[in-house]
């Protein structure tokens, strides 16, 4: 599996370890560890906006509507805690959204790349 699905799995070591890893722990010399998680969970939105622009997923009301309620729910943590302040630094909440969107393309290689490999090479070669 490994000779044939082998830049999926290079793909989704890279998106999905070393750059968030890289990224995440980079963010936090400017922004909180909560900031960093609130944005953190935006990681639905850009894997769902990812699969309708790349892969032509078909979108169904009930994604839309937990989407649209986690969006909501995360804006309203970062603006009611201040995380978008004068103490944060855009630059750093920008490399968090980035790690962020790598994460959604990790989740969009495993189901539509690596969907048919076994789970076990999956975790020993991504």
């Amino acid at each position: 599996q490994m000779a044939v699905h082998w830049k999926s799995f290079l793909a989704m070591g890279l998106f999905g370890n070393l750059i968030p890893a890289f990224l995440f722990a980079y963010s936090q010399f400017g922004i909180s560890s909560s900031l960093t998680s609130m944005i953190n969970s935006l990681t639905p939105l850009f894997t769902l906006i990812i699969a309708l622009a790349f892969y032509s997923e078909k979108i169904r009301t009930i994604n839309a509507v937990g989407i649209f309620i986690g969006l909501v729910g995360t804006v309203g943590l970062i603006f009611s805690n201040r995380g978008v302040g004068s103490n944060s630094n855009l630059w750093f909440v920008g490399l968090a959204l980035v790690a962020t969107f790598c994460n959604g393309i990790t989740a969009n290689i495993i189901k539509y790349q690596l969907g048919n490999v076994n789970s076990v090479a999956c975790t020993v070669w991504g």
